[in-house]
């Protein structure tokens, strides 16, 4: 005698598929929108810097600045001095960020002035002179992790506070001026011990840097910042901090669509005995 089963094949072919498709769903959530975006500013806003708002932002955070010389005038952010920051307020957790910003050195200065982008200690305050120069790790109110590029196409990073040089990096000539540059870091907390990376286009700038053990940064904000001489105009676009998935998540989506596939094979395979 042939043995039955009480069950709609349709219906219950249907509820697998609907099984299945929520991890299909949660899979291309995390493949098409998985990169987290903290902060991003493209600078399409006129006006001071100081008190304004990026243009994607995890609460009410509000740009940080000196109140003159840092401007956006609707398509950039311009800083018209020496020396000059802006930062946002950002505290880690434990993931991999990527800070980037794009950069374009003055065409008519080939000297010794530093764009510089990167993170900073939560005591950082705002200033005239050597206070403000948050990109060097010799000052003593110095930031973490910072990527730096020069006028004359050179590129330098720190890894922090007290370090009275940069982590290497090339002296000159590497990049043009008068052109647009992506400075990135890559910070990765994970571990016990936190690295960086710094990178210009996609070219790192020195070998990742980790942290001794018990030594990893206490960082508050990410920010911008500038040294060299007066008179020059650093531009600055598309400002972001991104949270990029961990290899781990990944490999739970994707063991959990195999899971759901062989759950459907099976249940195919048995209706297909039973009929």
């Amino acid at each position: 005698m042939k043995r039955t089963l009480n069950i709609s094949f349709p219906g219950y072919l249907s509820a697998t598929l609907a099984f299945a498709g929520l991890f299909v769903f949660t899979a291309s959530t995390v493949t098409a929108q998985g990169i987290e975006v903290i902060y991003a500013d493209a600078f399409s806003r006129s006006g001071d810097l100081l008190n304004s708002a990026p243009e994607t932002r995890p609460g009410s955070e509000t740009w940080v600045a000196a109140a003159a010389d840092r401007v956006t005038d609707g398509s950039v952010l311009n800083f018209t001095n020496d020396r000059g920051n802006a930062f946002l307020p950002f505290t880690p957790g434990s993931g991999i960020y990527e800070l980037s910003v794009r950069v374009s050195t003055d065409p008519t200065d080939t000297g010794n002035n530093w764009h510089a982008l990167g993170f900073l200690g939560p005591d950082a305050g705002i200033g005239a002179g050597g206070s403000a120069n948050f990109a060097f790790g010799n000052n003593p109110e110095g930031a973490y992790a910072w990527a730096l590029l020069r006028n004359n196409g050179g590129t330098a990073t720190f890894a922090g506070r007290g370090t009275g040089g940069g982590q290497g990096g090339d002296g000159s000539g590497a990049y043009a001026a008068g052109e647009f540059h992506t400075l990135m870091i890559r910070l990765d907390t994970t571990d016990a011990q936190w690295s960086y990376q710094a990178f210009v286009n996609g070219n790192p700038v020195a070998d990742e840097y980790t942290y001794p053990l018990g030594g990893n940064p206490n960082i508050g904000a990410v920010g911008l910042s500038t040294a060299g001489g007066t008179n020059n105009v650093y531009t600055y676009d598309d400002f972001q901090l991104t949270l990029i998935p961990e290899p781990s998540t990944y490999a739970a989506i994707f063991g959990g669509l195999a899971f759901v596939g062989m759950i459907l094979r099976r249940r195919l395979r048995n209706s297909t005995l039973l009929n």
